[in-house]
């Protein structure tokens, strides 16, 4: 099973296809090249053909490659597929597939490896613990019981697939509570973390200060020597224009003087 869809992160158009052992894997749209976000790989032929074929021998069993072809069989037998990217649509969707009993295909972000994986789940009950909210759900991927935090279940989409029918016990509580105490910790590290970046910063921002506040007062100091030097040369300039004058005047005085007792 596999679809199209626009990558969360980036926009791009993604292909999501179920592998054998039941994960999902964004691959780039007509292309057997996994999605790497800022990274675009050409269309491969060989591929699109592969794609054709697969569709043309076993519907059920084909693989959504990415190519338009594929995209308008798929979007005939799921019309009525949506997929919600925001937490009031991920929470409402949640309470649909409780409700027609089905399953939901999930984004999820984990904290503790800092990683999303693609999860086909059977959602069961939501709880609240610790001022958590939680998803108890049935993972197709694991094939197992597992326990969500519903704010880390970035997308959501709609599965027209029944949900399991393994039955499931009340959620562990102990096991979440020492999962609990782990993500403090790591919510606790990484505010120290922020914190000694911050504390950092300080004084790089205050260096960074006092080196504009110096070099503002350096170009202050050398403007004033600046215009001291040019008032000298004025001056000079004016000086020796005067004495010219005067030259020129006792010159004048000197012949007229000369003239008259000749």
């Amino acid at each position: 099973m596999s679809y199209t869809r626009p990558c969360n992160k980036c926009g791009e158009r993604i292909s999501l296809r179920q592998m054998p052992q039941g994960q999902w894997v964004a691959f780039d749209v007509s292309t057997e090249e996994s999605h790497i976000c800022g990274i675009k790989h050409k269309p491969d032929v060989s591929v699109k053909l592969k794609g054709k074929k697969k569709n043309k021998s076993n519907k059920d069993e084909s693989i959504d490659l990415g190519y338009d072809d594929d995209v308008s069989e798929i979007n005939e037998d799921n019309n009525d597929t949506k997929i919600y990217n925001n937490s009031s649509g991920v929470i409402y969707c949640i309470d649909k597939a409780i409700k027609d009993k089905k399953r939901i295909l999930i984004d999820y972000h984990s904290d503790f490896n800092n990683e999303s994986t693609y999860r086909e789940i059977s959602p069961i009950k939501k709880f609240k613990l610790k001022s958590r909210n939680y998803l108890q759900a049935y993972c197709h991927l694991r094939k197992a019981e597992r326990n969500f935090l519903t704010k880390s279940i970035k997308t959501a989409t709609e599965m027209d697939k029944k949900k399991t029918s393994v039955r499931l016990s009340k959620p562990n509580v102990n096991f979440i509570l020492n999962e609990d105490e782990e993500l403090d910790d790591i919510e606790l590290t990484k505010r120290k973390v922020e914190k000694k970046e911050k504390a950092k910063e300080k004084p790089k921002v205050k260096k960074e200060i006092r080196v504009k506040r110096q070099n503002y007062s350096n170009v202050n100091t050398a403007s004033t020597f600046q215009n001291f030097v040019w008032k000298v040369e004025d001056f000079f300039e004016q000086l020796f224009s005067l004495g010219i004058a005067l030259g020129m005047l006792g010159l004048l005085i000197f012949i007229f003087y000369m003239a008259i007792f000749d």
